[in-house]
């Protein structure tokens, strides 16, 4: 902070010191990105781009580092179409030059930000120019060509083509292109998609495979690949496996995320849905109504309520109409409460999630 002080008192800095003021600016702005606090980020970024443009004119190659910084930001702050108007303008400043390994990155950008836009031909066709140009300007060896080719297996999954997309992951992982713990994501990826395509055992053969491959059994990573494991002992017909590892995973998620219910909930929802799957949906509700508790306890009424909608409905499978019928009078009660502070649209979403419910069941 101190570099940057000392520039905002120069009368007409040169462009050595500009340059040396730049990378502090962009410095402070990837520290606040790496740790989550892109809007923090992004003003950094916009005063690194101010002060590039001002030395050097709209128009200079120079504006392109600054640019892709913010589009970075612009996209994990989910605002994707922001993100492509930098980006198109990099492209421009760069004359869409195809041996320009810079110009690839941009490319990738693109298809991200058009993929949370869930416009997948676009994202499609960014990823495959960047694939284009990554292939005339790296070496074969590059690890961001196996990546472009993960990104356009996860445009194929998501339009349904899993073939192509596991053709995509398996060239993606060959041999000697990826660190390890992008070799572990990509795995983890391909063993999912293989239980999508009704192939378990090939998919416990490959989710294995990434565990071995995670620093640890208790590993962000080895938790989530530890979660589709758990899935694949429901696919085989192994449910009482299943639940235990499911179990055990909530458990590891709870020490590994104290104060955070959002890990271990999501893994939760995931065991209601297999104890659902084999008919047992008071075990499902139960298990919804230890997510709503922990939600509870973190303060998320949002988060809570929604729970309760899904143990209601899970008793009403079970024709616990007691049980149905005591969720959904809290889950109204929540509603009220959102309304009375303030927070009238997710209080109508929630009132559209009960209403989607059995209407015999509901509260007066």
């Amino acid at each position: 902070m101190k570099a940057l002080q000392i520039y905002d008192a120069q009368p007409e800095p040169d462009l050595e010191q500009v340059a040396r003021y730049v990378n502090a600016v962009d410095a402070m702005g990837k520290y606040h990105f790496d740790r989550g606090d892109a809007q923090t980020a992004l003003g950094y970024y916009q005063r690194g781009a101010k002060l590039v443009e001002d030395a050097v004119g709209p128009n200079s190659r120079d504006l392109v580092p600054e640019l892709m910084h913010l589009a970075e930001a612009e996209v994990r702050l989910r605002r994707p179409e922001v993100a492509i108007e930098h980006l198109d303008r990099c492209l421009d400043l760069l004359s869409r030059d195809s041996d320009n390994p810079v110009v690839a990155r941009i490319y990738r950008l693109i298809g991200t930000a058009h993929f949370s836009l869930d416009e997948m031909v676009e994202a499609e066709r960014a990823f495959a120019d960047a694939l284009r140009v990554a292939e005339r300007s790296l070496p074969d060896d590059h690890p961001m060509i196996p990546r472009l080719k993960a990104n356009m297996a996860a445009v194929a999954g998501t339009v349904g083509d899993n073939a192509r997309a596991e053709s995509l992951l398996i060239e993606a992982l060959r041999p000697g292109t990826l660190p390890r713990p992008s070799q572990a994501v990509h795995m983890r990826n391909l063993g999912a998609l293989q239980l999508r395509m009704g192939r378990p055992t090939d998919a416990e053969v490959t989710l294995n495979a990434a565990l071995a491959l995670e620093p640890g059994n208790e590993s962000y990573g080895a938790l989530r690949t530890r979660k589709w494991l758990a899935q694949v002992q429901a696919a085989t017909g192994h449910y009482g496996e299943g639940v235990e590892h499911f179990q055990e995973l909530i458990r590891l998620q709870e020490a590994a995320h104290v104060g955070d219910p959002s890990i271990p909930g999501e893994t939760r929802y995931d065991l209601a849905a297999m104890h659902s799957q084999y008919g047992d949906f008071h075990a499902a509700g139960s298990v919804l109504d230890d997510a709503a508790s922990a939600f509870e306890s973190s303060g998320d009424t949002l988060d809570v309520a929604s729970a309760l909608i899904e143990a209601g409905h899970a008793y009403q499978q079970a024709r616990d109409q007691r049980r149905a019928e005591t969720r959904y009078r809290r889950v109204s009660e929540l509603i009220s409460l959102l309304e009375g502070t303030g927070r009238p649209e997710e209080a109508e979403w929630l009132r559209a999630q009960l209403a989607a419910v059995d209407t015999a069941l509901l509260p007066p």
